[in-house]
C-alpha cells in the first residue's frame, strides 16, 4: 500500500508533479544504459520551480529501490512506495490526488508517467480549470494525451532542456527601490539591496548580468556614500539616467535594455527569464512584451510601491521589504504586541509607563524602548490611564494598530493553549498565523507574508522556542524589576 499522507497545509501548492520513477526504472530495463536516477530528479525539480513558488514534488517508487529513493529524496521530493501491489495501490493513489486537487486546485499538475491509471486525475484537473501536461517517452494511451494540454516527450523535449543552465538577466530600477525604502523609514545600502534581489532570484539560476539604473548623482550624499562605485565593486553593471523634472527616468533606459535582449534570438544566447526589480508602472508594456515573446519574468519590488498595472503582467511577484531592518511601524507593531500580551497575562486595564518601557525594552536598549513608546503615545495606540494613577498608559482599543497587536496574542495564545505540554509545533505555528493572516485583511498592509509575521511575534519574545527551535510555547511576560522587588 502506498504510505502517501494527502497534504492538508493552508499555502496550498501552485504546481503538483508526480514523477513515476518505478514506471522509469522498468522500462529502462530494456534499454543498453539505465536511467540517472540523481540527474533525472534534479531536472525535473527545476522544471518544477519554472512553473511556480510552491511545488508540490510526488515521486513513486519501489520500495526496496534505494537508489531511487536518494535520488528523489534529496531532490526534496516526498516518496511514495509501493510494495508490489502497483495495480491496486496506483489507483488509490489517484484517488486521493483528485480528492485533494478537488479541494485545492493547483495552477498546473504534471504526469511524469504513461500509466493509463493516471486518466482520472488529469480529466478532474482539467475539469478544475488547472493546466495539464504530462511528459513522457514511449507508449502513450491516447486517452491520457487527449486529456493534458501540453504532451511533451522527456527524454527529447524536457530533460535537456532543464538541465541546461537557465540564462537569467535582472534589471534593477535602483532609484525607484532605494527611495521607496527610505519613505518607510528604512536605511538602504547597495549591499543589502543586491542581497535582497539575489536571495529572492536565486532559485531561476545563476544570472549572467545585474544591471542598476538611476540618477546616481542625486543619490550621493554623506550618509549613502558613492551608491554607483559600491554597486561596481558587488560586480553590478550600473547606467547613469539622469532624472528630468523631479521624475525617475529610468524605465526608458530599461526598456531599451530589455527590448535589445529579447531581439536576441540566436541560439543559446538569448534570455530566458527577465528579473524586473521596480514597482513602476511605467515598465508595464515592456513587461506585457517579455510575457508575449515566451520568456518568464518575475518582478521584485517593496510591498506599497507595487502598481496595479505592473502587477498584472508578471508571472509571479516577490516583495523585498522583509530583508531589510524593521521599518519604525514594524518596531511600533512588535513593542505593542508585547504590551498587549502583558496586560492580557496579568488581566491589567492598565499599567505605569515606566513599567511598559521596561516591559518593551529589548536589544537595542531603554532609549529605544522610550522612543518607540513616545511614538505609540502620539499616534493613540496608548493613551493616558485612570486619573487617579497619574503616568499610567492604557490600550487604545479602537485604534487599527492595537487592534492587530491584540489579534495577533489572541490567536498566538489560542494555538499554545491547544498544545501539547512540550509546545506546538513550528508548522503548528505557521499554520495558525496564516489563519489569522487569511481572516484579516488589514494585516495584509502591515506584514508580508506568514513569515514576517513569525518573525514579528519571535521578535516580541512573546513566545519561547525549544532547544532546536521545533516547538514554541507561550511566554510570560513579567516586569523584572517589580518580580525582584517582591
Amino acid at each position: 500500500m502506498t504510505d502517501l499522507q494527502t497534504d492538508s497545509s493552508p499555502n496550498a501548492p501552485d504546481v503538483v508533479l508526480i514523477a513515476d520513477a518505478y514506471l522509469r526504472q522498468a522500462s529502462s530495463s530494456s534499454m543498453p544504459e539505465r536511467i540517472d536516477a540523481v540527474a533525472e530528479a534534479d531536472a525535473l525539480r527545476r522544471c518544477a520551480w519554472l512553473f511556480a513558488r510552491r511545488p508540490r514534488l510526488l515521486a513513486i517508487a519501489e520500495t526496496y529501490d534505494t537508489v531511487t529513493h536518494n535520488a528523489y529524496t534529496a531532490a526534496g521530493f516526498q516518496l511514495i512506495h509501493l510494495n508490489g501491489d502497483r495495480a491496486q495501490a496506483l489507483p488509490a493513489l489517484v484517488n486521493a490526488e483528485i480528492s485533494a486537487l478537488t479541494n485545492a486546485p493547483p495552477h498546473h499538475l504534471i504526469v511524469v508517467s504513461g500509466d493509463p491509471a493516471f486518466i482520472p486525475l488529469v480529466r478532474q484537473a482539467a475539469q478544475q480549470q488547472t493546466a495539464v501536461l504530462v511528459w513522457w517517452s514511449g507508449d502513450l494511451p491516447a486517452a491520457l494525451a487527449e486529456s493534458a494540454c501540453v504532451v511533451r516527450d522527456l527524454e527529447r523535449d524536457v530533460l535537456p532542456a532543464a538541465r541546461r543552465a537557465p540564462r537569467v538577466a535582472i534589471y534593477i530600477d535602483y532609484e525607484n527601490i532605494h527611495i521607496g525604502l527610505e519613505r518607510q523609514g528604512r536605511q538602504p545600502s547597495p549591499q543589502a539591496i543586491l542581497q535582497a534581489v539575489r536571495a529572492e532570484s536565486a532559485d531561476l539560476g545563476r544570472p549572467g548580468e545585474i544591471h542598476a539604473y538611476a540618477d546616481w548623482q542625486a543619490l550621493c550624499d554623506e550618509q549613502h556614500g558613492d551608491v554607483q562605485r559600491e554597486l561596481v565593486k558587488l560586480g553590478v553593471k550600473t547606467h547613469y539616467q539622469i532624472g528630468r523634472h523631479g521624475k525617475n527616468c529610468a524605465d526608458m533606459e530599461i526598456t531599451v535594455d530589455v527590448c535589445a535582449a529579447l531581439d536576441v534570438t540566436r541560439p543559446g544566447v538569448g534570455v530566458d527569464t527577465f528579473v524586473l526589480v521596480t514597482g513602476d508602472r511605467d515598465l508595464a508594456p515592456v513587461a506585457r512584451r517579455v510575457r508575449q515573446q515566451g520568456k518568464r519574468l518575475r518582478i521584485l519590488t517593496l510591498r506599497q510601491c507595487l502598481a496595479h498595472e505592473l502587477k498584472e503582467c508578471a508571472d509571479e511577484v516577490r516583495t523585498l521589504d522583509h530583508h531589510f531592518a524593521p521599518s519604525t511601524e514594524g518596531a511600533q507593531l512588535t513593542a505593542l504586541l508585547r504590551v498587549a500580551a502583558y496586560l492580557r497575562q496579568h488581566d491589567f486595564d492598565w499599567a505605569l509607563r515606566e513599567r511598559l518601557i521596561r516591559i518593551m525594552q529589548g536589544k537595542d536598549g531603554e532609549l529605544m524602548s522610550r522612543r518607540i513608546l513616545d511614538q505609540l503615545v502620539a499616534q493613540g495606540c496608548l493613551i493616558a490611564g485612570p486619573s487617579a494613577r497619574p503616568g499610567s498608559l492604557a490600550l487604545n482599543q479602537t485604534h487599527p494598530l492595537t487592534q492587530l497587536a491584540l489579534a495577533i496574542y489572541a490567536e498566538v495564545s489560542a494555538c499554545c493553549r491547544q498544545a501539547s505540554p512540550t509546545g506546538v509545533t513550528t508548522d503548528a505555528m505557521r499554520r495558525c498565523l496564516q489563519r489569522r493572516l487569511d481572516k484579516d485583511a488589514q494585516l495584509c498592509t502591515h506584514v508580508v507574508d506568514v513569515n514576517e509575521m513569525f518573525r514579528l511575534v519571535v521578535a516580541a519574545c512573546i513566545v519561547l522556542s525549544s532547544a532546536d527551535d521545533s516547538c514554541w510555547r507561550l511566554a510570560v511576560i513579567e516586569d523584572e524589576c517589580r518580580r525582584q522587588a517582591a
